[in-house]
């Protein structure tokens, strides 16, 4: 059998996306604190690979792009569940020094913008990308996938 990364044409400008599976890939790295052990850094945000401002590093120059539209960096962050373990990282200091560090560093290098999205508004812009359109990524959130039930108002 052939994994799913393996079957799935490199994604780039002016190439219709079609039906196909949209597939971001992993960024290799070699190791934590020195030790020479390879992993995989797959954006994975837990306690023990707490989101840090070296993981940024690391995931903005993977640049992870849409062939032909280097301009549009995509990085995919992701947690599985609220494991108790894990609750620093989502939703406490961890998480809070990062988005601050985030934040402070996109306003004041001006070398990116943030555009925190679901899957389907990613997989969207990855698509609008795909067809050549301008603009900011926003704007292309409900592209072509829209949701299937109205969004709930408080």
């Amino acid at each position: 059998p052939v994994a799913v990364h393996e079957r799935v044409a490199r994604l780039a400008l002016a190439v219709p996306a079609g039906e196909a599976p949209v597939a971001c890939e992993r960024v290799p790295e070699a190791g934590q604190r020195g030790v020479p052990v390879p992993y995989i850094e797959n954006g994975a945000l837990t306690t023990r690979y707490p989101p840090t401002m070296r993981r940024l590093r690391l995931w903005r120059q993977a640049a992870i792009t849409v062939g032909g539209r280097p301009d549009w960096v995509f990085i995919k962050l992701h947690c599985h569940g609220m494991d108790p373990n894990d609750e620093s990282a989502m939703t406490g200091e961890l998480i809070k020094t990062f988005l601050r560090e985030l934040t402070e560093e996109a306003r004041a290098s001006g070398a990116f913008k943030l555009h925190f999205t679901t899957a389907r508004e990613m997989t969207n812009i990855i698509l609008a990308a795909c067809d050549g359109r301008e603009g900011s990524p926003g704007e292309f959130r409900d592209y072509r996938l829209r949701l299937i039930t109205p969004a709930r108002t408080a």
